[in-house]
């Protein structure tokens, strides 16, 4: 079973999340991840869900994926790519900060 990809955008907004969208304009706020400059700004463009799950015989497999489309707001700015290389295996969390729930645990042990 694979849902489709599910934009949660405006259920966000719906549901109060309104200032990360840019709503009202210029009331995004990330500036801990990228300074922002007087006409310059990140804000979330909208924001996707997708989830899979595989049951049978021989067990489950469930993933769930969500991604974040996040935009510039300065019309004519134009940043470089870069490129994280992550040629090693690793280890992950994802944490709520407030509450210190651990959200996801993961091991990447083949990185190719």
């Amino acid at each position: 079973m694979e849902t489709p990809t599910i934009r949660l955008g405006a259920l966000l907004q719906a549901l109060g999340l309104k200032s990360a969208f840019d709503q009202p304009r210029g009331s995004a706020n990330f500036d801990r991840m990228a300074p922002r400059k007087p006409d310059e700004y990140l804000y979330l463009a909208e924001a996707y869900h997708k989830v899979f799950l595989v049951l049978d015989e021989t067990g489950t497999e469930a993933a769930a994926a969500s991604m974040l489309n996040v935009k510039n707001s300065g019309a004519l700015s134009q940043t470089q790519p870069f490129v994280v290389k992550v040629d090693r295996p690793f280890l992950f969390a994802i944490q709520e900060r407030e509450s210190g729930v651990c959200l996801f645990l993961g091991r990447v042990t083949d990185p190719r």
